[in-house]
C-alpha cells in the first residue's frame, strides 16, 4: 500500500516535470531552428544579390560582340564555384537561350511562362521563387552594354543545402533535448521519490497508526 502510494506521489510530480520539460525543450528547439534557418536564407540572398549584379554587369560587353564561349565558360565557373547555384542562363530580349552553365539550355526559348515572360522585363535585379522547382529561387538581372538593354540574366540557387543543414542541427538538437530530458527525469524522480514521497510516506504511515490506536479507546469510552 505504502509503495503505491509512494509510486503515486512521485508519478504525479514526474508527470508535470516531463510535460513542462517537454513544452520548453519543444519551444526552444522551435525558436532557434527557426532564426537560424532565417539567418541562413538572408545570407544567401545577399550573396545572390551581389553575384548576380556583378556577373550582370560582366556579361554585357562579351554578350554584345557574341562571345558565346566565354559567356559558357563563364557562367559555368559561377555554377563550380557555388554549391548552391544549380543553373546560369543568359536570355537574349526574343527570350532565346544565347547562352548557359550547362549547354542544353541553349537556343532554348525560355518565354513560355508567365514566370519566364517576367524575367524577360526585369528593368533591375530583383529574386523570386521558381515556382516551377521546390525550394529554389532565383537572382534575375537585366543585361546591358553601350546604353543598350541586350537580354537578361537568370541564376537559379537552391536552398536544399539550407534544408540539410537546418535537418541536421534540427536532429541534432531533438537528440540533445531527449538526452538531457531523460536525464533529467531520471534525477528529479530520484530527487522526489527521497526526498519528499518517501517521508510523506512515512508520516502518512505513523498518522494512521495512530488512528488506529486511538479507535479503541473511542469504543471503550462510549461503553462507559
Amino acid at each position: 500500500m505504502n509503495f503505491i502510494k509512494r509510486s503515486g506521489i512521485a508519478t504525479k510530480i514526474i508527470g508535470y516535470f516531463l510535460l513542462i520539460t517537454i513544452i520548453g525543450i519543444a519551444l526552444i528547439i522551435s525558436v532557434t531552428v527557426s532564426k537560424s534557418r532565417q539567418k541562413l536564407l538572408d545570407s544567401q540572398i545577399n550573396k545572390a544579390a551581389i553575384v548576380g549584379g556583378n556577373v550582370a554587369n560582366a556579361v554585357g560587353d562579351p554578350m554584345m560582340v557574341g562571345e558565346w564561349q566565354r559567356l559558357h565558360e563563364m557562367l559555368l565557373g559561377i555554377k563550380n564555384s557555388d554549391n548552391d547555384v544549380k543553373y546560369a542562363l543568359l536570355i537574349g530580349k526574343d527570350g532565346r537561350c544565347v547562352a548557359a552553365s550547362d549547354k542544353n539550355f541553349v537556343d532554348r526559348f525560355l518565354n513560355q511562362s508567365d514566370f519566364e515572360k517576367r524575367a524577360l522585363e526585369v528593368e533591375q535585379l530583383r529574386m523570386e521563387d521558381n515556382s516551377a522547382e521546390k525550394d529554389l529561387f532565383e537572382v534575375i538581372g537585366p543585361v546591358a552594354a553601350g546604353g543598350m538593354r541586350l537580354g537578361t540574366l537568370r541564376i537559379g540557387y537552391s536552398r536544399d543545402n539550407i534544408n540539410a543543414v537546418v535537418g541536421g542541427v534540427t536532429s541534432m538538437s531533438l537528440f540533445i533535448g531527449l538526452a538531457v530530458l531523460v536525464t533529467g527525469s531520471l534525477l528529479f524522480f530520484w530527487v522526489i521519490k527521497t526526498g519528499v514521497a518517501t517521508p510523506l510516506a512515512g508520516v502518512t504511515g505513523v498518522a494512521q497508526k495512530i488512528a488506529a490506536l486511538a479507535s479503541p479507546a473511542r469504543y471503550a469510552l462510549r461503553d462507559l
